[in-house]
């Protein structure tokens, strides 16, 4: 679905002469997004015959490796990490937004600044 917004936006910028490389970088980015079965039935009959292995029992296995406490773990920091990036960023959003520094919320901000160096 991204890949639908994402890449039109990009060809847009590009074609109206605007080349910087972070724009091609965003439309490599929006192509690499694209799930593997999709791009599957975009190729010849031959060719998808030969990878067809690849994408017909992939979800199994990945439902295999899930199992464990290091997976479960896993996933739990990658949750509360990405949630504190989340919270430090709606953060900053909000205090540029109404101009105003919110001091009881800046303890999520500050914990990423030596991250920023």
């Amino acid at each position: 679905m991204l890949f639908f917004i994402i890449t039109p936006w990009q060809i847009g910028i590009i074609l109206t002469s605007n080349y910087a490389f972070l724009n091609y970088l965003v439309l490599l980015l929006g192509i690499l997004i694209l799930d593997d079965k999709f791009l599957a039935r975009l190729l010849p009959i031959g060719v998808r015959d030969r990878v067809g292995s690849e994408f017909s029992d992939n979800t199994a296995t990945q439902a295999g490796r899930i199992n464990g406490w290091k997976a479960g773990f896993r996933l739990w920091a990658q949750g509360f990490f990405l949630t504190w990036v989340l919270y430090a960023t709606a953060v900053l959003l909000l205090s540029m937004l109404t101009r105003q520094y919110l001091a009881g919320w800046a303890c999520a901000c500050t914990g990423a600044v030596p991250l920023r160096q």
